[in-house]
């Protein structure tokens, strides 16, 4: 058995000159037990079931690792105020932190092909670089220039641009500043 040495035999065989170890031998999963004095045959047979007993034990050793491995899930639950959104892990392209909290990164698309899909009573884009969503807007202040600032709901504060300002406008469904 040139996979095994010497030390991993007698691991597995466990010879002793005492009897009162052989139950601790099959407490500790030893395939065989060995009193001293043995002779030629009886460590073959002892060898033998130590040999016959690796045919497997890869497979065996790789399915029980398998079994007690954490399970991995296959989406990631997003929650998003009240809801949960279960986004597919094939559907991630990246991720990264942002404060506290995490950006994922599920689309490839442009800003604007996203805008046109998405429900204009629920997302409103305020600049040319963000979309928001609608609920959960907490204040909007105006600034000077004509801006506004976007306060949302976990304090997130967004700067809408002169070019989105209908829009703004239009969430308050009256003009603001």
């Amino acid at each position: 058995m040139p996979e095994m040495s010497g030390f991993e035999v007698v691991a597995a065989v466990g010879p002793t000159a005492h009897d009162r170890y052989a139950v601790r031998a099959f407490e500790v999963h030893a395939l065989d037990y060995l009193l001293k004095p043995f002779d030629d045959r009886r460590l073959a047979r002892a060898v033998a079931r130590l040999d016959a007993a690796g045919d497997g034990l890869d497979a065996r050793l790789a399915a029980l690792l398998a079994e007690r491995a954490p399970a991995r899930p296959e989406r990631l639950v997003i929650h998003d105020g009240g809801r949960a959104l279960f986004v597919p892990l094939a559907e991630i392209d990246w991720i990264e932190a942002a404060g506290q909290y995490v950006v994922v990164h599920v689309l490839r698309e442009s800003i604007s092909t996203l805008e046109a899909e998405l429900d204009p009573r629920s997302f409103a884009r305020i600049r040319r670089s963000s979309i928001v969503r609608i609920e959960r807007i907490h204040e909007v202040r105006s600034l000077l220039g004509g801006d506004y600032e976007v306060v949302l709901r976990d304090g997130a504060s967004l700067t809408t641009s002169r070019g989105h300002r209908h829009r703004v406008q239009a969430l308050l469904g009256r003009r603001v500043g």
